[in-house]
């Protein structure tokens, strides 16, 4: 590959913005040299390989709520990674999810337009929490255009992290499962339940019985928050039947990766969610509207008017579905309109 060809130049681009993520992600964030929300499931993993118990003690607050156990299998491979490495892998996740969630979902646009959901502020919470989601984005973004190139079983392999985290499973794992099932996409399907359920095999192999305990250790806490739609019903319903309204015309008119993305949006609303960086599994539709860069750049825009809450007399549940939710319906319904999705099919 010659240093002089586009194709080097956009490599050396995204190295470099990846190189810059990392440093400021470490000066702006402490907890990413502790490495994050994979430091539990990591002490877990070395336990689970030496014999131990993870569920032994139960947690004593919401704070100390265990990961479930296929977190800590998946994370063996990585069990002796110091804790910073883990968040540098988690930053570069973050870039590589949006440069190939781009290629899904807008393989048609410039090819600099990846970089814009960087500055989406939920992904920019995520990062100084080390959170999970950049490394499930990946995976689904992966196994999407693997599976586009007709490398089902290995699509089937990389979505395999979707079942890691218990908060993102209805939100990625679950709409995924949904579109691949109502757009009849059988061997996809068949290869991402084989997948989730050997990582889940695999973790009762090494700890039998988990989910009954990781529940019975978890449910005291599940009430503590509640989902947006629930919150705020006021304004949460309709938007929730707009979005369900846009995966049936989406559903009708075979547009998958429009009806992916309404399903990611419907489930996001209806999932109990601790704050807005849960929101980062939102990127898969705005990697969608990429396909017109005023509707993107105009949803990332709209999720930094959340910092405004403290100012502005609402709650913070209205304000989440004010700034990242109905921008980015609204951005959906817009492109459904161009790709003129409510024309009806000319007849043969």
């Amino acid at each position: 590959m010659h240093l002089a060809s586009p194709y080097a130049r956009r490599a050396w681009l995204t190295l470099i913005i990846a190189l810059i993520f990392v440093v400021v992600v470490f000066l702006r964030a402490p907890r990413s040299w502790t490495g994050g929300d994979f430091a539990q499931p990591q002490d877990h993993a070395r336990m689970l390989l030496a014999g131990g118990d993870p569920l032994a003690t139960p947690p004593r607050n919401a704070s100390s709520i265990p990961y479930p156990l296929t977190a800590s299998t998946l994370l063996i491979p990585l069990v002796w990674a110091p804790p910073a490495l883990l968040s540098i892998l988690v930053v570069l996740c973050a870039v590589a999810s949006c440069r190939l969630m781009m290629e899904v979902m807008a393989p048609q646009t410039d090819w600099w337009a990846w970089q814009l959901p960087l500055a989406y502020l939920p992904l920019i919470f995520n990062l100084t929490l080390v959170q999970w989601a950049p490394l499930l984005l990946l995976g689904m973004a992966g196994g999407m255009l693997l599976e586009r190139r007709g490398r089902t079983l290995s699509a089937g392999l990389a979505w395999v992290s979707l079942i890691a985290k218990a908060q993102l499973v209805p939100i990625l794992a679950l709409p995924l499962g949904v579109t691949l099932l109502l757009t009849r996409r059988w061997k996809a399907l068949g290869a991402a339940l084989a997948g989730w359920i050997v990582l889940l095999g695999i973790s009762l192999l090494l700890r039998p019985g988990w989910p009954l305990v990781w529940w019975a250790q978890t449910r005291p806490y599940t009430g503590g928050y509640s989902a947006v739609v629930v919150a705020a019903p006021a304004l949460g319903l309709p938007l929730l039947l707009a979005t369900l309204g846009l995966a049936a015309l989406a559903w009708r008119r075979h547009t998958d990766d429009l009806l992916l993305c309404a399903l990611i949006v419907a489930a996001s609303l209806c999932t109990p969610q601790r704050a807005i960086y849960e929101a980062t599994a939102l990127l898969v539709a705005v990697a969608y509207l990429l396909r017109d860069y005023r509707i993107a750049a105009a949803v990332i825009a709209a999720s930094w008017l959340i910092l405004l809450q403290p100012i502005v007399r609402v709650t913070p549940d209205i304000m989440i579905l004010l700034t990242l939710y109905a921008p980015l319906l609204a951005g959906l319904w817009i492109r459904a309109w161009q790709e003129n999705l409510y024309r009806p099919k000319a007849s043969a």
